[in-house]
């Protein structure tokens, strides 16, 4: 959820890491760096995550400045907020019972 991929000092090792994987899953609004750079051809999955207008709530910048944000839209086609994935994901995966206690 989110990645500095283009923005790490040491590119060509990510995505030799990438290539190696045996699945890749990227969570983003759009097609990001990760799923450019890797030349795998199957198993490479992007999950619809909603922008900043499509959730509400606190975020914290890299500099720290926390900001509140509203939702000015319902998340579009199949977009779910951050949270709403990885709580998808855990129950799926089967420990979302363990960790949300």
């Amino acid at each position: 959820m989110g990645n500095g991929i283009t923005s790490t000092a040491q590119t060509k090792k990510v995505k030799e890491a990438l290539d190696n994987l045996d699945i890749a899953v990227f969570c983003d609004p759009f097609v990001n760096e990760g799923a450019i750079i890797t030349d795998k051809q199957d198993d490479v999955y992007i999950l619809p995550a909603a922008t900043q207008f499509e959730t509400s709530g606190s975020v914290t910048a890299t500099n720290r400045s926390a900001q509140w944000r509203s939702e000015i839209i319902k998340p579009m086609y199949e977009s779910k907020a951050d949270q709403d994935i990885m709580f998808e994901l855990a129950k799926r995966l089967g420990f979302y019972k363990e960790r949300s206690r």
